[in-house]
């Protein structure tokens, strides 16, 4: 007796483990790949926007997607059942090859989970003439801050975000004595990031000692310049015709992936020292920065009635990580001048200048960083019969990290659909040999209901026991 055939199905895999059949959601799709990240520090990333690279402008000369990316899919199964949100990254088109079509178009896909030590696979599809873009900003970065031109705000403690942006024009400032954490899979700089004067506080009137772990001694005696603040940078002592007040001691490590402010210079019998600067740390996956940011220390003050300068703040601290860094522009991490008596009265002891500052960029993949950095120490003020000592110079510092995964988009692949030839209708307890079409570079995975496959599985032709 003769049954109708159950089901027989034949799955290609193509090579690296990707799977393709006629059933896929997107039948209209002429080539796929598969792209794998590999993760290799031990981390789990959820809900995780992942920025790949790809060489849009091959695909497109051969025929393999729209000019404009419009077939563009990226999926989590092989089938391309299960979308993911993209978007194309091209608004930088400074950076070499970042353009649509280009040799090294930046686009972003979320992706719902990354397990630690695992390879986790997504698929990109393109190749359909017909299809309209879904490329999308907002589903693909949901938690986005973009701080538009013209526009200036304070901001503080640490923020999480998608996509972090300022735009040119625009200007974030720092809430004084308060560092300012930015942690965003993307960040982009091109306005200002202003911190100046927003670290540890100076010293008080009264003669009081700046704050922080280098805050310069203060100076409560008439005559004698107080000690600046210090950070990467020892602070500068203070002119004197009496008594000596130093200045502060450098902390903290340049190499470390941490980040300080900066401490405050002494204060004076009735004027304060100057401030610290500030601490930022931007942490991503892609950090351009082409905007300013200036952390510098604020000035010591001139008190003529009291004789004395106040010291002047050291500068701040920035730190960068990120996967990918581009960092240009003009930086300041400097150290206020101390207080100074313009007219050059010798019985005025200047204040000791603030010591620099640190910069740091940590990057996991490629780092790009030739910004403008100035880490100069300030000038330390006039006068006093043993002069004032300017602030000692901060530092920078670049290291490369190992990095947290690795990526790996492999070659496209025709989507071509097996022709399958054999018994269509067999007997209960019969074998039939059924064989699909060779497809180059792909290997088989058979699937049947109502029997059992007895040989040939992973090649093009396969013995089906039916039951």
């Amino acid at each position: 007796m003769k049954i109708v055939l159950r089901t027989l199905f034949i799955l290609l895999c193509m090579v690296f483990t990707w799977m393709m059949t006629a059933r896929a959601q997107l039948t209209g799709w002429q080539y796929a790949s598969v792209i794998e990240i590999t993760e290799q520090q031990g981390n789990a990333y959820t809900d995780y926007q992942l920025l790949l690279t790809i060489n849009t402008a091959d695909l497109v000369a051969n025929g393999m997607m729209q000019a404009n990316g419009g077939d563009l899919r990226f999926a989590l199964d092989c089938e391309g059942m299960t979308l993911i949100p993209f978007f194309i990254d091209t608004a930088n088109s400074t950076l070499p090859g970042n353009t649509f079509p280009g040799s090294a178009t930046k686009i972003w896909v979320r992706i719902p989970q990354i397990l630690p030590f695992n390879v986790t696979k997504i698929y990109l599809f393109s190749g359909n003439s017909s299809a309209v873009s879904l490329n999308d900003f907002t589903s693909t970065f949901p938690n986005s801050l973009i701080i538009p031109t013209a526009t200036s705000t304070t901001l503080f403690g640490t923020l999480d975000y998608d996509w972090f942006e300022v735009e040119a024009g625009a200007t974030v400032n720092l809430l004084a004595g308060t560092p300012l954490v930015i942690n965003s899979d993307k960040i982009k700089i091109d306005g200002i990031i202003n911190g100046s004067g927003a670290g540890f506080a100076g010293g008080l009137s009264g003669g009081l000692n700046g704050s922080g772990p280098g805050g310069g001694v203060g100076s409560p005696s008439a005559g004698d310049g107080a000690g600046g603040g210090a950070y990467h940078g020892n602070g500068g002592n203070g002119g004197f015709n009496s008594l000596l007040f130093t200045g502060g001691s450098s902390y903290g490590s340049l190499f470390s992936v941490t980040i300080n402010m900066g401490s405050g210079g002494g204060g004076g019998i009735d004027s304060t020292g100057g401030n610290g600067g500030g601490a930022v740390t931007f942490s991503g996956g892609d950090v351009e920065i082409s905007g300013d940011i200036n952390m510098s220390g604020a000035n010591g003050r001139i008190d003529t009635a009291s004789l004395q300068g106040t010291g002047g703040g050291a500068g701040g601290g920035i730190l960068i990580t990120g996967r990918f860094i581009n960092y240009s522009g003009n930086t300041s991490v400097a150290g206020g001048d101390g207080g100074s008596d313009p007219s050059l009265n010798p019985a005025v002891g200047g204040g000791g200048g603030g010591g620099g500052g640190r910069v740091k960029a940590f990057y996991y993949n490629s780092g790009n960083v030739t910004a403008a950095i100035d880490v100069s120490g300030g000038t330390g003020g006039c006068c006093g019969a043993a002069a004032s000592q300017n602030g000692q110079p901060g530092a920078t510092w670049q290291e490369k990290l190992d990095d947290i995964y690795s990526i790996t988009v492999n070659p496209m692949i025709f989507r071509q659909s097996p022709i399958v030839s054999g018994e269509d209708s067999a007997c209960v307890g019969s074998s039939e040999l059924y064989t699909a079409s060779v497809v180059a570079g792909n290997t088989y995975l058979w699937t049947v209901t109502g029997g059992n496959v007895v040989s040939g599985q992973s090649t093009n032709s396969a013995e089906v026991n039916w039951i």
